[in-house]
């Protein structure tokens, strides 16, 4: 007479499973949620420049470090739960690391969106009748931003970072000369992210008058 085939008893091992897992996923929504957020917040910013998206971020940073501290507190607890599993696949291993790194790379991302919203959006737009071969602002602290050139009657948009507070004197070279003056607008650290626009009107080689208009 053939005895049965033993068998053994897995019908804790789904429960563990997920009891494990879940802090898994919980640490892996903290570190995933303010990352998606904050991408999605800066980019619609450097689209369109709405102020109140500020506040969106600044929300969003705040909510962050607290899901970072639950994120790690999950985490540490996956830790501890996840020798007690009989059987952890190669991912299973590696999934703590990994989601212990997307918990830290909020921090670098959020100073990289902090820098972008800082940088205020000058516009230069040539009226002067003729191209100019090269345009560039020199900030306060001699800090030269070269916008290159630009065509007659075209555009060129840079992002400047303000250290502090201050006008920007610029030189526009054309084939008839040089063109130079203070550009009328001021960039303020504390009013991050605003956009300028500053239009050369004045023909070379007679020195450029300049004006400062909010787009």
């Amino acid at each position: 007479m053939t005895s049965p085939a033993p068998t053994l008893d897995y019908s804790n091992r789904p429960n563990a499973y997920r009891r494990t897992h879940y802090w898994l996923n919980v640490a892996l929504f903290c570190g995933a949620a303010p990352l998606v957020a904050g991408t999605i917040i800066i980019t619609l910013f450097l689209t369109t420049y709405y102020q109140s998206l500020m506040g969106a971020g600044i929300v969003n940073i705040l909510v962050g470090l607290v899901l970072f501290v639950v994120g790690v507190i999950s985490l540490v607890v996956y830790r501890w739960l996840s020798p007690r599993m009989e059987y952890r696949s190669a991912w299973q291993m590696k999934s703590g690391p990994r989601v212990a790194l997307l918990l830290l790379a909020n921090f670098p991302s959020c100073w990289l969106c902090i820098h972008w919203a800082r940088e205020s959006p000058v516009t230069v737009v040539n009226q002067t009748g003729v191209a100019i071969d090269s345009f560039t602002f020199i900030d306060w602290n001699s800090n030269k931003i070269e916008y290159g050139s630009i065509g007659m009657g075209a555009s060129r948009r840079a992002w400047i970072f303000p250290p502090g507070g201050g006008n920007l004197h610029y030189t526009a070279i054309t084939s008839g000369g040089m063109i130079e003056g203070e550009a009328d607008i001021y960039l303020d650290p504390d009013d991050m992210g605003h956009p300028e626009t500053v239009v050369i009107t004045a023909p070379p080689p007679s020195k450029g008058k300049l004006s400062a208009t909010q787009p």
